[in-house]
């Protein structure tokens, strides 16, 4: 009996010694449907944690099948996932963002019908169904009885390959905004969103409207933000969006848009007072005499008060408001006579003072010594160098003929004419006869530069004789022409003539054979007189340019003229009458335009536009048999109409023709009558 115990305890002492692996019944594979995918994956929180259980998919190739969970535990629940002991939830694939390797699922709250978007399901591996191995059960090995000890080896444990799961982007959380307001309809600017959890793909919204986006760092973002999400003011909703894996929308930051700021009116300006002269000092001067300072006196004068001299602005110093001081040159004091003084004080407010007369009395009569006769010391006249003075603003000149006394040169100008154009013939045979011809262009521009006036000198030279008609052409040639230019030049350098070759040419080729050689004349004269005197204006020869036929070829050989590129003719001259402003489609002011835009060339890489000067205008005041609708009052009405069109017109220059009625002239041109009295249309220059 007691054999027979101990052997049946050892028989249990070695089958203890047997391992436990090799007497299990390993638990079989749920069986899969076949034509199925089995996918893996975890289940985690919104914070990326891992939730309880493993989970198992079980798909058709359509992705259209139920769902198995396998747990700890070993437990199937059949379409649902076990999360928790007390909370279960239904897993349904989303088919447009799920892939054979790689997708995403949403996680149903079953008790709740909802949808749980703290909770991610990521797939993470696929294959095809796995065919099920069956497990058979270990046969125990016998040992003998008499062994005293038995050795079992355990079979090693397979270590079960563990797949990685993929990174996740984690939930943006917005904490910052910089800047956090801007104004109603301000700039672009760069928005700086801070906080937590960005990624490389994360996006800034703008309300509802992604903008573009800088990663910086995964606390810091920057969005572009244009100007028209600031055209009105409120309040504005920012947040931040990461796409999947994981990711998501943060919370809103306010975005405050203040209303525009209100500009600040500016102060409405005091007007100006009207300035009133009381007295002058000195109130006389002897003509001749050298420059002085004027000395005015009165009320209302401020820091912008000019003083006028003949209707012309003095240089002027302003010492207070009673009282100014003027610099009055010579030239001004040069004849006797009586000259008036006004002062002017611009906009707002202000005005043109009453007028003040100044007596330029007769110099004295020196009486007259014998002193012996100078040896004459020849001095050449030096070369000026530089460009002629610009002509600013809006001038007016008249056209003189030469036989006007020197009164009438004195009223036209203290009525406001500041440029006056001399008209002269040389018809000499060759440039020998100058020397005897100099006497009279002299005394005609020493009239005018005494008076005040700036001179345009118009000069011909028809050798043999004067032309047959208005608006013929030298016959001189081309070398000629420019040996006569040169000797005017250099004759009157240094005075600061402008120079208008010719007036009004004839272009027809019946009356001028050799019209292709104009262009060149124009130039060689320009060239001739530059440099004779580099001071000098040189106008190109006017042209009447009514719309005709005519006007095409001037305008073909103004063209040659302009797109010379060695071109030294400073502006073109125009006449513009008023007989003829019905002519053209905006009046004189649309002539000079059309003018203008005929002329325009293209030269040295750039389209220029030279400069137009009317050196020809104005109206007469006696009817002919082809204008019966002409008088003295009408004569001044159209005058002011002319003046204004010469202004809107933007010409520098415009010249009347002409000053003074002539014996003979039944048209009766002038501003002043025969007499030298004013006609009404002399004080338009002062008005107008």
């Amino acid at each position: 009996m007691k054999r027979t115990l101990a052997s049946f305890l050892m028989v249990l002492f070695l089958a203890s010694l047997i391992p436990a692996t090799a007497l299990a019944v390993v638990t079989p594979t749920p069986t899969i449907p076949p034509g199925y995918i089995v996918l893996g994956g975890q289940v985690t929180d919104s914070g990326g944690n891992a939730l309880e259980g493993i989970f198992v998919y079980i798909m058709s190739r359509d992705y259209r099948a139920a769902v198995y969970t396998y747990t700890d535990t070993g437990g199937f629940y059949s379409g649902q996932v076990k999360i928790s002991p007390t909370m279960s939830y239904l897993i349904s694939v989303n088919p447009n963002r799920f892939d054979r390797r790689y997708g995403e699922a949403e996680i149903r709250d079953v008790s709740a019908n909802q949808t749980r978007t703290d909770l991610n399901v990521q797939l993470t591996s696929g294959s095809t169904t796995p065919t099920p191995t069956p497990t058979a059960t270990a046969t125990p090995t016998k040992t003998p009885l008499t062994t005293p000890t038995a050795t079992v080896t355990p079979t090693p444990t397979a270590t079960p390959t563990v797949t990685p799961t993929p990174s996740r982007n984690p939930v943006p959380v917005l904490s910052g905004l910089s800047p956090s307001t801007a104004a109603a309809g301000g700039s672009a600017f760069t928005l700086t969103v801070t906080g937590t959890g960005f990624a490389p793909t994360s996006n800034v919204l703008w309300g509802s409207v992604y903008r573009t986006t800088t990663y910086v760092s995964s606390t810091t973002l920057t969005a572009s933000i244009p100007a028209s999400d600031l055209t009105y003011s409120g309040t504005r909703w920012v947040s931040v969006y990461t796409p999947t894996p994981g990711g998501g929308r943060s919370s809103n930051r306010a975005f405050t848009i203040t209303p525009a700021a209100t500009p600040t009116p500016l102060p409405t300006p005091v007007p100006n007072p009207v300035p009133v002269i009381s007295s002058l000092s000195p109130s006389t001067a002897t003509a001749g005499g050298a420059a002085f300072t004027l000395t005015v006196t009165g009320t209302g004068f401020v820091k912008t008060t000019k003083v006028r001299w003949n209707g012309q602005d003095r240089t002027t110093t302003y010492v207070s408001s009673t009282q100014l001081t003027a610099s009055i040159p010579a030239s001004d004091s040069a004849f006797q006579g009586t000259r008036t003084v006004q002062v002017f004080t611009a906009p707002p407010g202000g005005g043109l003072s009453g007028t003040k007369s100044f007596i330029i009395g007769a110099a004295p009569t020196p009486t007259p010594t014998r002193t012996p006769t100078p040896t004459p010391t020849v001095t050449p006249t030096p070369v000026p160098t530089g460009t002629p003075a610009p002509v600013t603003g809006f001038q007016l000149g008249s056209a003189w003929l030469g036989n006007e006394n020197v009164t009438s040169w004195s009223t036209v100008k203290n009525a406001g004419a500041q440029w006056a154009r001399i008209r002269v013939f040389y018809t000499g045979t060759d440039t020998n006869g100058l020397s005897n011809w100099w006497a009279w262009p002299d005394d005609q521009i020493r009239k005018a530069e005494q008076s005040g006036y700036k001179v345009i000198l118009l000069a011909w030279w028809w050798p043999g004789g004067a032309p047959s008609q208005h608006g013929d052409m030298t016959t001189a040639s081309v070398a000629d022409s420019n040996a006569f230019w040169s000797a005017v030049a250099q004759h009157y350098r240094g005075r600061g003539l402008t120079y208008q070759i010719e007036n009004e040419p004839d272009m027809a080729p019946t009356t001028f054979p050799n019209l292709d050689q104009w262009p060149g004349r124009v130039l060689g004269a320009a060239e001739a007189i530059k440099a004779a005197d580099p001071q000098a204006r040189v106008l190109a020869p006017a042209l009447a340019y009514e719309p005709s036929a005519g006007a095409h070829s001037e305008k073909t050989h103004y063209q040659q003229v302009f797109s010379n590129s060695a071109c030294k003719v400073d502006a073109a001259a125009l006449h513009a009458y008023m007989d003829f402003n019905s002519k053209w489609s905006g009046g004189l002011t649309g002539k000079v335009n059309t003018f203008r835009q005929d002329i325009r060339v293209y030269k040295n890489g750039a389209y220029y536009t030279p400069t137009v000067w009317i050196t020809e205008g104005g109206f007469a005041s006696a009817p002919t048999d082809q204008w019966t609708t002409r008088s003295e009052a009408i004569q001044a009405e159209k005058m002011t109409t002319w003046i204004q069109q010469m202004r809107a017109a933007n010409v520098p220059v415009a010249i009347i023709y002409r000053a003074q009625d002539q014996t003979g002239d039944d048209f009766k041109w002038g501003l002043l009558r025969e007499d030298g009295s004013a006609k009404p249309a002399l004080a338009v220059l002062k008005t107008a």
